[in-house]
């Protein structure tokens, strides 16, 4: 069992397109088990934002498997989350991280960040639709609030994370994350 039947439900719902807003689309990767076999990758290696394994502690990004994944969704209760959807092989993933490791910092123990390997967990990746890489999905309260493919700036994340969790809407109202984003009840 990959998720609780309501999430999986909002999960499975957001990946039709409801809560993909096209303005938030950064660079993206193709899972792998979309892409074609090129059989090859490239050998440089990029240094990697410190992402702990386990118990989740304030201003850190967790890495998490399927069942934690589930864990966590039941014990967040109205905790903000936010779930990147990575590959090691990812270029934008690469950036993204960094990006993400400076959101969970600044924000502590007001928001958790987590990593899901969709490599690992390619069955996670499967039922949620994943597609692009980098996918972030926003949740609060067990609810999918946003989701979006692709890297985006650090001052991005902050915009989306204030607005949807928080309430705080940026001076440009332009700039907003907008309806398209936010889902319905």
């Amino acid at each position: 069992r990959i998720f609780p039947n309501r999430l999986q439900m909002a999960f499975l719902t957001s990946a039709a397109g409801t809560f993909v807003r096209e303005g938030h689309r950064g660079a993206a990767c193709a899972p792998k088990r979309l892409r074609a076999a090129s059989g090859s990758r490239s050998g440089t290696q990029r240094a990697r934002p410190l992402v702990m394994q386990g118990a989740w502690s304030p201003g850190q990004v967790v890495q998490v498997g399927n069942q934690e994944l589930e864990d966590t969704l039941k014990e967040a209760g109205d905790r903000p989350l936010v779930v990147d959807f990575y590959a090691h092989w990812c270029g934008p993933c690469q950036v993204l991280a960094g990006e993400l490791a400076s959101l969970a910092k600044d924000y502590g123990d007001r928001l958790q960040v987590l990593k899901v390997d969709t490599e690992v967990e390619e069955d996670l990746a499967t039922a949620l639709v994943i597609r692009g890489l980098p996918t972030v999905m926003f949740v609060k309260g067990g609810k999918l609030l946003y989701r979006m493919e692709g890297a985006v700036p650090r001052a991005t994340l902050g915009q989306i994370v204030d607005e949807l969790f928080f309430g705080i809407v940026p001076e440009n109202p332009e700039a907003s994350v907008g309806t398209q984003g936010e889902a319905s009840s």
